[in-house]
This record gives structure tokens, sequence and C-alpha cells, in this order.
């Protein structure tokens, strides 16, 4: 850029894994990110990047994990609905509990009762 400032572009792909927020099975989305960034020194705060310093060093992990963490969905939820729903359908049938192998575990909670939860059936509330 003219007058020594930078225009940058940071372009990734990943994988974002974890539990489904809809039947609690495990979920990949596929993320790719497109960002920029301006640096112009002494051109106010909306040309001022966080990402470089003074010494004119670029924080690239620091960009990229911002960058990744505002292009994700709120929720995790597999890419898969039809596949969901049956899992849901299939998840409501036991009564609620997770995974199928929640309540087959040796130990776990009694068939119909999320083990997360089964902790709070021992609470006793006082009736005055």
């Amino acid at each position: 850029m003219a007058n020594s400032g930078y225009s940058l572009r940071l372009r990734l792909e990943t994988d974002v894994r974890g539990s489904c927020m809809r039947c609690l099975e495990d979920a990949v989305i596929h993320q790719a990110i497109d960002a920029r960034e301006i640096d112009q020194p002494g051109g106010g705060e909306e040309l001022t990047s966080p990402y470089v310093d003074d010494h004119d060093m670029l924080d690239v992990a620091a960009w990229a994990r911002d960058a990744l963490v505002l292009a994700l969905p709120v929720q995790l939820a597999c890419p898969d609905t039809e596949a969901c729903e049956a899992r849901q359908r299939a998840m409501a049938e036991r009564g609620g509990a997770g995974r199928a192998t929640d309540a087959e575990e040796p130990g776990g909670a009694e068939p119909g009762i999320d083990p997360r939860w089964a902790k709070l059936s021992e609470l006793k509330f006082d009736e005055s």
C-alpha cells in the first residue's frame, strides 16, 4: 500500500468437530475463512490492525483464531439433517437418553434417564 501500510488477506480451511446440539452424535463441519485486514499507520482506529504490532510483526495465529471464531455457527449441528432427525426420534423413544450407549454402560443411569442429569433425581425439596 502507499504510505508504508499493509493490506492483508488470510485464507484458510479447516474442519471443526464436536457434538451435535440436536442429536449429541459427533458432528464435523468444514469451514472456509477469507479475512482481510488493513494497517495504515496514522490512519486512525479503523485503519489499524490489532494483529500488526509496533515492529510490523503480524500475529497470524491470533488473526486466524479470531477469524475462525467469528465464522463459526453459534451451535454445532450435523450437516446431514435427515440422519440427525432420525437420531433425535430414536433418542426421544429412549426417553431422552443421549447416545445409545449412555444407558447401556455398566454403572450408568437407568435406561431412559440421561446420565448427565441422573444426579438431579436425588435432590430433596423442602415442602414448607
